[in-house]
Formats: structure tokens, C-alpha cells, sequence
């Protein structure tokens, strides 16, 4: 899904663990970073935005994320 909204090459030989980079969004400033894989080894993407445009964001995310079926869920760790 970030890889449909962004151009940046996600792949893990090419954004490994701790890297970071700007980028834009549906016409959003975005820093992207890549954090520790989950125990299932799918990968954790922090997305840093300005609040005023967080929601809009979300949104985009939402309907890219239904295309492929994905499933929004709160995570405990950020808790």
C-alpha cells in the first residue's frame, strides 16, 4: 500500500531496518521511516505528518489499504 502512494523503493535489500526518507503522499509531506520487523517478519513503517493533515492521510491509506484487502487494527505498542 506504501508503495502504491509513494516513490519510494520499500524493498527491505533497499530501506532496511532504521532508515528514513522524505517523501510525498497525495500531495503530503511525509517522512517515512522503516522500524523492527514484527516476530512474523512483516515490516513497520512510521509515518511522521504535520496533525493538520494526519486525517486526510489516513483516509488515502484507508481506501489504497482496501484494495488489497488489507485490515486496520489498533497496535498495542503504541498504547
Amino acid at each position: 500500500m506504501l508503495a502504491k502512494l509513494s516513490s519510494i523503493d520499500l524493498h527491505r535489500d533497499v530501506f532496511p531496518i532504521g532508515t528514513a526518507a522524505a517523501t510525498s503522499i497525495d500531495h503530503t509531506s511525509v517522512t517515512l521511516w522503516r522500524g523492527k520487523d514484527r516476530q512474523d517478519r512483516q515490516a513497520v513503517f512510521n509515518l511522521l505528518v504535520f496533525a493538520t493533515f494526519a486525517e486526510s492521510l489516513w483516509h488515502t491509506m484507508l481506501d489504497s489499504a482496501a484494495g488489497y484487502g488489507a485490515t486496520i487494527a489498533h497496535s498495542g505498542e503504541l498504547a
